[in-house]
């Protein structure tokens, strides 16, 4: 400024030396003028000076992990250097996002188990340049993905522990994240696995069994368990469909024999039944126990003899029909010996009728042979149930309709 004034004052005197009225008047001019920029300099030095204590300020209140981060000499000398507003104004923007780096830096340090801290927080305090910023970032969100890695491997519950340490190793000797999310889904299908196991056990430990043997109740039980336990990975979902079929299956027996319509709740053939069924493996089995259409056969079988017989012949095929079940399990008694009883019970009392009621002779001879000639069509052995079921109900109604025809031509 000193030279530039010089050259101002030289040139006044010139002018000055040619007595023109122009040049006193530039003379004062230029007077005027050096005194304005003198006053300019100094406002502006001085606001300079202000921000470059406003900049300090910034630079002592950035958040690094310590207050006497070299980071911040750094920039102090660099503050130094500045010379002009546009550079002040490119600084104060840098300290903004160097704020926002930091803070952001160390919240995620934070993140870290503590044996990071100390080593990373020292990085920290040294970075202020957006190439040390995007290093140490990288560094940290890698050692972030890697715990929170580990961590995700703790948090499975259903592996054990030696599970669990065995993954964290694979995660630390991974070389990449593809590696990592390798390893956690291979830990995430075996937690899932053992998972469903359990879910499996404890819907095995639901089913309810009629009861009546707790001791082979919690064997049953037992056998299906050992059966998910030795379960492989790649065969659960076939095994949970079979165990749910099973339970839904077991569900719908218990119900049936409950309403089974013996003439006493605690008939041998119900508790009998109740016995195999807490043994019963497989659907098959009980299939076999317990029939669909157990309730309808025996309601028909128990409305014959109610219908059909009278005193103490209603009250022994009764005792008879309590003792019978689907599986002919009780005394060796089956199901063929009761369609006999009743067929043969009613057969007899129709013979006793015509013994007892027509006096004629040929005619009393006549309609034995056609009872006599009558017989059972049904075999109970027969594996469709449900045709040898009708077949005895039709030999029975052809029975009855015989005899009631007897009886009506031969009234009175």
């Amino acid at each position: 400024m000193k030279n530039k004034h010089k050259a101002w004052i030289i040139g006044a005197s010139a002018l000055l030396l040619g007595g023109s009225i122009v040049t006193a008047i530039t003379v004062a001019n230029l007077k005027t003028k050096n005194k304005k920029d003198s006053k300019q300099e100094v406002n502006e030095s001085n606001d300079l000076k202000n921000r470059k204590e406003e900049l300090a300020k910034m630079i002592e209140l950035l958040p690094y992990p310590s207050m006497a981060a070299s980071a911040k000499q750094e920039l102090k000398i660099l503050l130094d250097g500045i010379t002009t507003s546009e550079e002040m104004n490119d600084f104060k923007k840098s300290l903004e996002e160097i704020d926002t780096q930091v803070s952001s830096l160390k919240e995620k340090i934070s993140k870290l188990s503590e044996e990071n801290h100390e080593s990373l927080n020292n990085k920290l305090n040294e970075a202020n340049t957006s190439e040390e910023f995007k290093n140490l970032t990288d560094e940290v969100e890698q050692k972030l993905f890697f715990e929170e890695s580990k961590n995700f491997i703790n948090s499975l519950n259903y592996l054990s522990n030696e599970e669990k340490i065995a993954f964290q190793e694979e995660i630390v000797n991974s070389k990449t994240k593809e590696e990592v999310e390798l390893v956690k889904n291979k830990a995430k299908n075996q937690n899932d696995f053992k998972a469903k196991k359990e879910s499996l056990k404890l819907l095995i430990d639901s089913f309810t069994y009629p009861g009546i043997n707790k001791d082979k109740e919690n064997e049953t039980k037992e056998y299906f368990k050992s059966q998910v336990e030795s379960t492989t990975l790649e065969n659960i979902a076939n095994k949970e469909n079979e165990i749910k079929e099973y339970g839904n299956a077991l569900k719908k027996k218990v119900e049936i024999l409950k309403m089974v319509p013996y003439t006493i709740e605690n008939a041998e053939g119900r508790v009998e039944i109740a016995k195999l069924i807490n043994e019963a493996k497989s659907i098959k089995d009980l299939n076999i126990l317990v029939p669909d259409t157990w309730v309808e056969h025996f309601t028909i079988y128990k409305k014959l003899i109610e219908d059909n017989f009278e005193g103490q012949q209603k009250t022994n095929l009764l005792n008879r029909f309590n003792i019978s079940s689907a599986r002919n399990i009780f005394q060796e008694y089956t199901i063929n010996d009761l369609r006999h009883n009743i067929y043969l019970t009613y057969k007899n009392n129709a013979l006793s009728w015509v013994e007892n009621n027509i006096s004629d002779q040929t005619l009393k001879e006549k309609h034995k042979e056609e009872i006599q000639a009558l017989n059972r069509t049904d075999n109970a052995d027969n594996p469709d149930k449900e045709a040898s079921f009708n077949q005895f109900t039709e030999s029975f109604n052809e029975l009855k309709n015989k005899f009631e025809s007897i009886k009506n031509t031969n009234a009175g």
